[in-house]
Parts: C-alpha cells; structure tokens; sequence
C-alpha cells in the first residue's frame, strides 16, 4: 500500500495474520464479510466523526499498550481488542454506505468463491478452474460475481494474482523469473506479457519505479 498522506499528518498501520485473528473463533469466514477488505468495494474508506474517531482511537491505544507491556496473556487482549475493532468498523462501514446509498455486495457464493481463490489463485489461473471445486456452473458464477462486485470471475483472479506479484517485486529478492514459477507461469514471457498487460509495465521497470519513490 501506497498512502499519499497531507502535511502534518499522522496514523498507525495495524498488522496481523489470518491465523493470528481466527484463533479461538469458531467462524472462518469474517475476514471475508468486512466490506473495507475485499476488492468489490471501489473506496474502503471510513470517513469518521469525532466521536467515531476517539472510539476507534481508544481501541488503537490500548491495542498499541498491550502490544508494547507483553504481559501475561497478552496475546489474548490483543485479540479480543482487534475483533472489536473489526467489528466496530464493519458496522461504521455499513452504516455509511447505507447513507450514501451503497449497496455492500453480500451473498454465500460470493463469500466462498472470495475464499476459494485465495487459496488456490497460485495453482488455479481460469475461471472455469472454480465453479467445479464450488460446485455450481460456470455461468451461475460469472453471473452472480459480476452482478454482485461487477467485474468477471476472471478479472478477479488476474487482479489477485497482479497483486501478489506486485507484492513480490516490491518486497522480495526474488528475481522476475523466480516470480513467475512461482505464480505458476509456465514461461517467464508469458508472467511478463500478463504484468505489462495488467499494470502497464513491463516487471522490470515497475520494480524499478516503486523502488524509487519508497526510497
């Protein structure tokens, strides 16, 4: 993520693992149902009042605090205050879309198929690869991801799979080639004409420009 940030500004980035979040929860599927995380919603923004603000504000310190003492079951706290983070932006999120009158893409299929391609993006490059494995037509889920986030099953796999070797080039020692198999690009040609394609550069040269405005 690049964040183009006004004068003076300040923030905080919180990271955590899939694995780190689900521990202890019984339902796998969250993290795929808050609208700010998935590719359907154009701007996952949440523009906060100042009560909203000092709430979430609130939850950030103590998670912040907790984090830094290390005391004993931390880990635990922590959890406890991301969920309520989550949660409490995913009713911010939805409440303001409501207002605008935005529709939050939600349906079952669509929760599975999101899942489904994040596991096997790498492996798995046609849209005919996934309504098997998900055990629907192909038709029946184009229609239903393009009219819920409207863009195609395959234009969501292309994006994933550009945003991993995105990330790939940018944080990794990797060479181009090495990013391309493991992608699962049979030939480094083929992973190069796919990236100039998609992103409008050829790998080298996005790896280069990045390079340069993170120095």
């Amino acid at each position: 993520h690049h964040l183009m940030r006004s004068p003076h500004s300040h923030g905080a980035i919180i990271l955590f693992s899939r694995d780190f979040y689900y521990l202890g929860l019984q339902e796998k599927n969250v993290l795929f149902e808050m609208p700010f995380l998935n590719n359907a919603m154009a701007t996952p923004v949440l523009n906060l009042s100042k009560s909203e603000f000092e709430s979430c504000f609130n939850l950030l310190s103590a998670m912040r605090d907790e984090a830094q003492n290390e005391e004993a079951y931390s880990q635990y706290q922590l959890r406890s205050y991301l969920n309520i983070m989550m949660v409490t932006c995913k009713r911010l999120f939805e409440s303001q879309s409501a207002n605008l009158g935005l529709e939050i893409p939600k349906h079952p299929l669509l929760t599975r198929f999101r899942q489904l391609l994040e596991e096997k993006f790498v492996s798995h490059h046609q849209a005919q690869d996934y309504p098997p494995m998900l055990g629907v037509s192909e038709k029946q889920l184009n229609d239903l991801v393009k009219k819920c986030t409207g863009s195609t099953v395959l234009e969501h796999i292309h994006t994933r799979i550009l945003l991993e070797a995105k990330r790939l080039l940018l944080y990794s020692e990797l060479s181009q080639k090495e990013v391309s198999y493991l992608l699962n690009f049979e030939d480094p040609s083929h992973f190069s004409r796919f990236f100039k394609t998609k992103a409008g550069s050829s790998p080298s040269i996005y790896r280069e420009q990045k390079e340069l405005i993170y120095q």
